[in-house]
């Protein structure tokens, strides 16, 4: 119905990291699937914020008919700003019609 995971690494003298995901398949005709990661972690209070070191994928499915979906997708990325050579938090919506075939 739900799944769960999530990777942590805190490597001596290496900045720590969290990964972490969650799919909701239980539903036929709605499905819900996102993923968050994290880089340069400072203690337990940062372990969730949208920032420069974040990334965030979330995505609702929703069966108009057999194959044949409604998507709704957030998307908070990192693009890279050749000017200053740092990279930049983008965020990004998008809404669309898919498919999926399942084998």
């Amino acid at each position: 119905l739900v799944q769960i995971g999530a990777i942590y690494e805190d490597y001596k003298g290496a900045p720590a990291s969290l990964a972490v995901f969650l799919n909701v398949p239980a539903l036929d005709f709605l499905q819900f699937t996102a993923y968050y990661t994290r880089t340069d972690i400072d203690g337990v209070k940062d372990i969730f914020a949208l920032d420069e070191r974040s990334l965030l994928v979330a995505q609702i499915r929703y069966r108009i008919i057999k194959f044949v979906y409604l998507n709704l997708q957030f998307t908070r990325m990192w693009q890279l700003d050749e000017v200053s050579g740092q990279y930049d938090a983008v965020n990004d919506f998008n809404v669309g019609v898919m498919t999926n075939f399942a084998f």
